[in-house]
This record gives structure tokens, sequence and C-alpha cells, in this order.
């Protein structure tokens, strides 16, 4: 999976094999809907497309709408931000040592959807991230490629 930065604030998320074959292409830009450049004939489904969407917009935006709540976590004493849409809530939790994101959720009325968990190994920087939607029992988990350029052939 490629993830581009926008100049806008999105992300652009490209998702290739590892012969080069195109899998999905999405942006993500805060306050507008997933565009969807390109999904596999056999892949896209309805139910998938709009999972992988919401997923990866939770994993990669963090709402800038009104209505934001902020509180504390007593027990991690991390930063916590609530923001609701629809009929589901999305709840970020923050650091309050790096100001980097731990956690994000989406819960609905009756049901957990999505949670997603950053790791940091070194606390500068993101380099694993885990996602789990409960409904459809979908686990991801994506690693940060670091190459090592003594190690590269020239």
């Amino acid at each position: 999976m490629v993830i581009k930065s926008l100049s806008n604030g999105g992300f652009r998320v490209v998702f290739l094999t590892e012969v080069g074959l195109k899998i999905f292409d999405m942006e993500f830009v805060p306050g507008k809907p997933v565009e969807v450049y390109y999904f596999m004939d056999a892949l896209d489904k309805k139910i998938l497309v709009k999972t992988l969407s919401a997923d990866l917009k939770l994993m990669l935006i963090q709402p800038h709408e009104k209505g934001k709540l902020l509180f504390y976590d007593g027990a991690s004493g991390n930063i916590m931000a609530r923001y609701r849409h629809k009929r589901k809530r999305d709840y970020y939790e923050i650091s309050a040592v790096t100001g980097k994101p731990v956690k994000a959720y989406q819960v609905s009325v009756t049901s957990k959807k999505a949670r997603v968990e950053y790791y940091s190994t070194g606390g500068m920087q993101i380099d694993s991230v885990n996602i789990v939607h409960y409904n459809v029992n979908l686990r991801i988990g994506m690693h940060l490629i670091n190459e090592n350029p003594k190690n590269a052939v020239k």
C-alpha cells in the first residue's frame, strides 16, 4: 500500500501487489466523500469498497467538524477526542507525551464498527498500523518498509 500526502490535507492511497498489479486507488480529503479512482473488477463490491473506505478514512483523516469533545482518559493519561457523524461516533486517543495518535475507534448506536491501533518503535514516527473491522471479521496489518541505503544494489 502506498500512501501519499496531498497539499489539501488529504491522502491518496494505492494498493499494489508485489508484481505491480493495482488493486485499488482512492483519495481521502477531510470534509469530503471518499473518491474512488479505481477498484479491481473482481473485488469491486459495494460492501467491500464501503468497508475499506470507512476503515482507511478512520485511520487517515481525523474529522475537522464542529462538536468535537475533548476529554482525558484517566487510566492512560491520553487525550480523547470524540466526533459524531450521522449515526456513528469516532473516538481518537492521542498520546499526551508525543501528540501522535495511539488508537481510533468507530462505534454505532448498537455495536462496535472498527478499531485502528497505531504503533511506533522509536516514538517519533508511526511505523505500524492494525485495523480491525468487527462486522466482517476483517483485520489489516500494515508495516512501514524501511529501506537501508547501505544494502541497496547500485
